[in-house]
């Protein structure tokens, strides 16, 4: 190999390693916004552990009543993604496996959740689809 021909390879090579690098950085970057962004406010963290307590000791339908109001309220991402997700907990407890995967599927939809509490919730969005008979869509 010439001399040119191994400055032009060591030239390519350091780009490729230098956009590698910055894609690299890049995703950090959002990974640690999207951290970030995993916030709740001091208000609405009340009303949502008040709907988990009301679930806990199955007053399903004044957890409901809870996360309805709750609702009205202006949300972020996250907030609203935990409102989903404990409204279909809500509808599981009821027995309204339809209802509780239409919430489920608009929680992952808003992809607003931690990665391990997204993939938990994929796992019981799956449980749901099998009790459902619903065996393709549970394998997704």
């Amino acid at each position: 190999m010439t001399g040119a021909a191994r400055r032009l390879l060591s030239v390519a090579c350091l780009g490729a390693l230098a956009l590698a690098l910055a894609s690299s950085a890049s995703r950090a970057a959002e990974e640690e916004k999207r951290r970030q962004s995993y916030t709740v406010s001091e208000p609405v963290y009340k009303r949502i552990n008040e709907a988990i307590e009301q679930l806990g000791e199955e007053r399903f339908v004044e957890a409901h009543a809870t996360l309805t109001a709750l609702s009205r309220r202006s949300l972020n991402p996250h907030e609203q993604a935990l409102v989903y997700q404990i409204y279909g907990f809500v509808e599981h407890s009821l027995e309204n496996e339809a209802k509780a995967i239409e919430y489920f599927l608009k929680c992952l939809a808003l992809d607003a959740l931690p990665a391990a509490a997204q993939l938990n919730l994929r796992f019981n969005l799956s449980q749901l689809y099998m009790a459902e008979g619903r065996f393709a869509e549970a394998t997704r």
